[in-house]
Protein backbone atom coordinates (compact mmCIF):
# COMPACT_ATOMS: atom_id res chain seq x y z
CA UNK A 1 0.00 0.00 0.00
CA UNK A 2 1.46 3.21 -0.92
CA UNK A 3 2.02 5.41 2.04
CA UNK A 4 3.11 9.11 1.90
CA UNK A 5 6.18 9.46 4.02
CA UNK A 6 7.41 6.79 6.00
CA UNK A 7 8.91 8.62 9.06
CA UNK A 8 12.34 6.96 9.32
CA UNK A 9 12.78 6.90 12.82
CA UNK A 10 9.23 5.33 13.92
CA UNK A 11 9.42 3.45 17.06
CA UNK A 12 7.27 0.19 16.49
CA UNK A 13 6.61 0.10 20.52
CA UNK A 14 5.30 2.94 20.53
CA UNK A 15 3.07 2.81 17.68
CA UNK A 16 1.56 0.01 19.80
CA UNK A 17 1.41 1.61 22.38
CA UNK A 18 -0.73 4.72 21.23
CA UNK A 19 -3.18 2.41 19.13
CA UNK A 20 -3.66 0.08 22.13
CA UNK A 21 -4.50 3.37 23.84
CA UNK A 22 -6.82 4.56 21.24
CA UNK A 23 -8.54 1.30 21.18
CA UNK A 24 -8.51 0.76 25.01
CA UNK A 25 -11.55 1.65 27.16
CA UNK A 26 -14.95 3.49 25.96
CA UNK A 27 -15.23 4.56 22.47
CA UNK A 28 -11.88 4.51 19.84
CA UNK A 29 -9.64 7.28 18.65
CA UNK A 30 -9.82 6.36 14.82
CA UNK A 31 -7.44 9.39 14.08
CA UNK A 32 -5.03 8.09 16.11
CA UNK A 33 -4.93 4.54 14.40
CA UNK A 34 -5.44 6.35 10.66
CA UNK A 35 -2.69 8.63 11.42
CA UNK A 36 -0.24 6.12 12.61
CA UNK A 37 -1.40 3.41 10.09
CA UNK A 38 -1.13 5.62 7.05
CA UNK A 39 2.01 6.94 7.39
CA UNK A 40 4.12 3.51 7.32
CA UNK A 41 5.14 1.27 4.94
CA UNK A 42 4.56 -2.14 5.29
CA UNK A 43 7.55 -3.62 6.55
CA UNK A 44 6.82 -0.58 9.37
CA UNK A 45 3.17 -1.98 9.80
CA UNK A 46 4.05 -5.16 10.05
CA UNK A 47 6.59 -4.07 12.97
CA UNK A 48 3.94 -2.74 14.83
CA UNK A 49 1.55 -5.32 14.58
CA UNK A 50 4.48 -7.92 16.18
CA UNK A 51 5.42 -5.12 18.54
CA UNK A 52 1.31 -5.05 19.45
CA UNK A 53 1.88 -8.92 20.15
CA UNK A 54 5.02 -8.69 22.05
CA UNK A 55 3.14 -6.41 24.10
CA UNK A 56 -0.38 -7.44 24.95
CA UNK A 57 -0.90 -10.79 23.55
CA UNK A 58 -3.03 -9.79 21.28
CA UNK A 59 -3.72 -10.14 17.61
CA UNK A 60 -3.23 -6.21 16.23
CA UNK A 61 -5.47 -6.93 13.20
CA UNK A 62 -8.36 -8.71 14.76
CA UNK A 63 -8.63 -5.76 17.42
CA UNK A 64 -8.71 -3.47 14.79
CA UNK A 65 -11.23 -5.19 12.86
CA UNK A 66 -13.54 -5.68 16.32
CA UNK A 67 -12.78 -1.81 17.07
CA UNK A 68 -13.62 -0.24 13.95
CA UNK A 69 -15.73 -2.18 11.96
CA UNK A 70 -19.27 -0.56 13.47
CA UNK A 71 -17.44 2.74 13.06
CA UNK A 72 -16.16 2.51 9.66
CA UNK A 73 -19.47 0.80 8.56
CA UNK A 74 -21.51 3.95 9.80
CA UNK A 75 -19.19 6.27 8.26
CA UNK A 76 -19.25 4.05 5.06
CA UNK A 77 -23.20 4.40 5.16
CA UNK A 78 -22.99 8.28 5.67
CA UNK A 79 -20.16 9.36 3.80
CA UNK A 80 -18.45 7.11 0.83
CA UNK A 81 -17.57 3.51 0.70
CA UNK A 82 -14.14 4.37 -0.44
CA UNK A 83 -12.93 5.22 2.50
CA UNK A 84 -14.49 2.27 4.19
CA UNK A 85 -12.63 0.00 1.92
CA UNK A 86 -9.30 2.22 2.42
CA UNK A 87 -8.97 1.58 6.16
CA UNK A 88 -9.61 -2.43 5.18
CA UNK A 89 -7.15 -2.44 2.67
CA UNK A 90 -4.45 -0.56 5.19
CA UNK A 91 -5.42 -2.80 7.84
CA UNK A 92 -5.63 -5.95 5.41
CA UNK A 93 -2.12 -4.87 4.81
CA UNK A 94 -0.52 -5.46 7.83
CA UNK A 95 -0.11 -8.82 7.58
CA UNK A 96 1.08 -9.29 4.10
CA UNK A 97 0.73 -6.59 1.45
CA UNK A 98 1.90 -9.17 -1.41
CA UNK A 99 -0.64 -12.11 -0.18
CA UNK A 100 -3.60 -9.60 -0.03
CA UNK A 101 -3.13 -8.07 -3.60
CA UNK A 102 -2.92 -12.00 -4.57
CA UNK A 103 -6.22 -12.51 -2.87
CA UNK A 104 -7.84 -9.31 -4.78
CA UNK A 105 -6.72 -10.99 -8.06
CA UNK A 106 -7.43 -14.20 -7.20
CA UNK A 107 -11.24 -12.85 -6.33
CA UNK A 108 -11.49 -10.51 -9.65
CA UNK A 109 -11.11 -13.79 -12.12
CA UNK A 110 -12.95 -15.93 -9.69
CA UNK A 111 -16.39 -17.05 -11.21
CA UNK A 112 -18.22 -15.91 -14.03
CA UNK A 113 -17.19 -12.35 -15.31
CA UNK A 114 -13.82 -10.60 -14.29
CA UNK A 115 -13.54 -7.64 -12.30
CA UNK A 116 -11.26 -5.41 -14.66
CA UNK A 117 -11.08 -2.60 -11.85
CA UNK A 118 -9.24 -4.57 -9.53
CA UNK A 119 -7.31 -6.72 -12.15
CA UNK A 120 -5.82 -2.98 -13.69
CA UNK A 121 -5.45 -1.34 -10.14
CA UNK A 122 -3.29 -4.00 -8.69
CA UNK A 123 -1.36 -5.39 -11.95
CA UNK A 124 -0.61 -1.07 -12.96
CA UNK A 125 0.05 0.38 -8.90
CA UNK A 126 2.59 -3.04 -7.71
CA UNK A 127 6.83 -2.21 -8.62
CA UNK A 128 8.14 -4.93 -10.23
CA UNK A 129 9.63 -6.55 -7.52
CA UNK A 130 6.35 -6.43 -5.60
CA UNK A 131 4.76 -7.92 -9.07
CA UNK A 132 6.93 -10.20 -9.49
CA UNK A 133 5.99 -11.51 -5.78
CA UNK A 134 2.40 -11.94 -6.18
CA UNK A 135 2.79 -13.81 -8.91
CA UNK A 136 4.96 -16.07 -7.10
CA UNK A 137 2.04 -16.45 -4.63
CA UNK A 138 -0.59 -16.68 -6.87
CA UNK A 139 1.32 -19.86 -8.26
CA UNK A 140 1.73 -21.61 -5.06
CA UNK A 141 -1.52 -21.03 -4.39
CA UNK A 142 -3.15 -21.79 -7.49
CA UNK A 143 -0.71 -23.79 -9.16
CA UNK A 144 -1.56 -21.68 -12.22
CA UNK A 145 0.77 -18.81 -13.63
CA UNK A 146 -0.41 -15.64 -13.28
CA UNK A 147 -0.18 -14.20 -16.42
CA UNK A 148 -2.18 -17.70 -18.11
CA UNK A 149 -5.37 -16.62 -15.91
CA UNK A 150 -4.98 -13.04 -17.11
CA UNK A 151 -4.75 -14.18 -20.52
CA UNK A 152 -7.66 -16.79 -20.15
CA UNK A 153 -10.03 -14.18 -18.11
CA UNK A 154 -8.63 -11.11 -20.56
CA UNK A 155 -8.78 -10.01 -24.36
CA UNK A 156 -7.80 -7.68 -26.97
CA UNK A 157 -6.14 -4.43 -26.36
CA UNK A 158 -6.56 -4.66 -22.31
CA UNK A 159 -5.41 -8.21 -21.93
CA UNK A 160 -1.95 -7.29 -24.38
CA UNK A 161 -1.44 -4.35 -21.93
CA UNK A 162 -1.75 -6.06 -18.53
CA UNK A 163 0.34 -9.10 -19.71
CA UNK A 164 3.33 -6.23 -20.80
CA UNK A 165 2.80 -4.68 -17.36
CA UNK A 166 3.34 -8.35 -16.00
CA UNK A 167 6.81 -8.84 -18.50
CA UNK A 168 5.12 -11.01 -20.70
CA UNK A 169 3.72 -10.63 -24.00
CA UNK A 170 0.40 -12.83 -25.52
Amino acid sequence: MATLIAPTNHSPLEDAEAIRKAVKGWGTDEKVIITILGHRDAIQRQKIREAYYELFQEDLIKRLESELSGDFEKLSDEASDDFHKAVHVAIRCIQDHKKYYEKVLRNAMKGGGTNEDALTRVIVTRAEKDLNDIKEIYYKRNSVQLEDSVAKETSGDYKKFLLTLMGKED
